[in-house]
């Protein structure tokens, strides 16, 4: 019996070793065709989401929180936009998380001059980007301000704005 139990565990075993090996040299499942028309309404459903969050979270006064959340919102918003434009790996890899770049495509795919108008909106909010991980704040230090509306007040009498990037 000993010996019965000691070749149908290593039976059992050798099967699984050879399953694992099959299903990792086999080749590669073809991918499936991307539902341009879903992943269209998911990346806008996502964004929506973001944005959603970043007025809440400017509300709160989540600092600096609200930025970012807002940079992602338009991110998936112009990459919802360009989905007929982009496949996946330039979505992922070429224009990651680059407002700028982005901005520029669709500037181009949709060819209006009245877009002109939002391109320092979206210099300044690409500037969150870099402080999407604490290292950035930690190494220069920040001073944040949130709020609905760009602060145009000057500072007090004797007081001097800080040195550094601004973000708007």
């Amino acid at each position: 019996m000993d010996k019965f139990l000691l070749w149908s565990w290593s039976g059992a075993a050798l099967a699984l070793v050879a399953l694992g090996l099959l299903a990792w040299w086999r080749p590669p499942a073809t991918t499936q065709k991307e539902d341009k028309d879903r992943l269209r309404t998911e990346y806008f459903r996502t964004a929506l989401h973001y944005y959603i969050l970043g007025r809440y979270a400017t509300t709160a006064q989540f600092s600096p929180i609200p930025g970012n959340l807002i940079h992602h919102a338009i991110e998936f918003f112009l990459k919802g936009a360009l989905i007929e434009q982009l496949d996946e790996e330039a979505r992922r890899n070429k224009f990651r998380h680059n407002l700028s770049k982005l901005w520029r495509r669709y500037k181009r795919e949709r060819n209006n001059p009245a877009l002109n108008k939002f391109e320092q909106t979206i210099s300044d909010i690409n500037k969150f980007e870099r402080i999407r991980y604490p290292e950035e704040m930690l190494r220069l230090g920040m001073l944040a301000e949130i709020g609905p509306v760009r602060n145009t007040f000057p500072p007090p009498p004797g007081a001097k704005w800080p040195t550094g990037e601004r973000y708007a």
